[in-house]
């Protein structure tokens, strides 16, 4: 890897680390400072949540949008940019900053909007009751949204891929008549299964309390949030199935599979292009977790460290972080020449 190609990368991560990370909270920042100086012009207790016919329904203290600026939108913001920062090991991993970039722009344009629009239209107001339709600022933050994404998309800088650490692992020593097989298991980390479920299960719970909640109401709970609440459990679902795939390399080529069967992946031999073992960053490389397409092509990515990368006719490289990778490449390798 050349020197100037690091300093390449080096002035992409800090522009990311200025536009994405310093400057989003830097806003949510200032914004709550303008939350705290509006809150002497706002009832005691504000809007803080508007039904379908666009009526204000739920209320809290004045004192709720400054903290939800902060957590929510500080806290969001650093979440993500700062795992993407830190995550990665060392200067030769692939980044996708832009996208990043993208969804934290659009995530400050829209909470942003929102948590200092619904404080403006309540200043001056004795009763919170009579906040007017909300409507408008939530469109206002989606247009704001959409904007502020594909300007951090086109002004950041995506880095130059360089797998230089990648290890040189020699084909499998095996007899033209020999067969192997190899086989393992990509597992997430168990803390971070139980940090999943908890969150899963909290926000089917919460979302199920508010549901009954709702019913309580003569109309009964609204389409938005039974379509919501089914959402999390698809959701819910698609993510358990997710948690451990099997991988197996034999003479057939390279398969992936979820313990229930589905999801599934399989390249042939015949397709597979290259093997290496990589060093895998799920955040700064494929935005997450789990089944993920990101900078380096289609990932199961389900922690951070060592995997497998092949590259495939006609598809982007497919990269799956498990166990004893030195091992599947090198097996691959020979099944690549048998294939030819």
């Amino acid at each position: 890897m050349t020197e100037y190609l690091i300093r390449v990368r080096k002035k992409a991560r800090r522009a990311f680390a200025v536009l994405c990370l310093w400057i989003p909270l830097a806003v949510f920042a200032v914004i709550a400072i303008v939350q705290l100086a509006l809150m002497p012009v706002l009832p005691e207790t504000v809007a803080t949540h508007w039904g379908g016919s666009g009526v204000a329904d739920g209320f809290g203290p004045a004192w709720t949008y400054p903290a939800m600026t902060i957590g929510i939108g500080g806290g969001l913001t650093a979440l993500i940019a700062g795992l993407a920062l830190f995550e990665v090991k060392s200067e030769t991993q692939r980044t996708q900053y832009r996208f990043l970039g993208a969804v934290i722009g659009a995530e400050t344009g829209l909470l942003g909007t929102m948590m200092l629009g619904l404080v403006i239209v309540q200043v001056g107001l004795t009763d919170a009751a009579d906040a007017p339709n909300s409507y408008w600022v939530m469109a206002l933050g989606l247009v704001v949204a959409a904007a502020m994404g594909v300007v951090y998309f086109l002004v950041l800088e995506e880095p130059p891929a360089a797998d230089a650490d990648e290890r040189d692992v020699a084909p499998l020593a095996l007899g033209d008549l020999e067969q192997a097989v190899w086989i393992r298991s990509a597992r997430m980390s168990r803390t971070a299964a139980w940090v999943l479920g908890s969150l899963l299960g909290l926000t089917t719970l919460g979302m199920l309390v508010i549901c009954f909640v709702e019913m309580r109401d003569p109309s009964g709970a609204s389409w938005a949030v039974w379509g919501t609440l089914a959402l999390i459990l698809v959701v819910t679902v698609l993510s358990l199935t997710m948690v451990r795939f099997d991988v197996r390399v034999d003479a057939d080529g390279l398969t992936a599979r979820a313990p229930i069967g589905w999801p599934r992946v399989h390249t042939p031999a015949s397709q597979i292009t290259s093997a290496r073992v990589v060093e895998v960053s799920p955040m700064a490389e494929f935005g997450g977790w789990g089944w993920r397409i990101g900078a380096s092509g289609t990932g199961i990515v389900l922690r951070a460290g060592e995997g497998i990368r092949i590259g495939r006719k006609g598809k982007s490289d497919l990269t799956i972080t498990v166990d004893d990778a030195e091992t599947a490449v090198a097996l691959l390798r020979r099944t690549i020449e048998r294939a030819g």
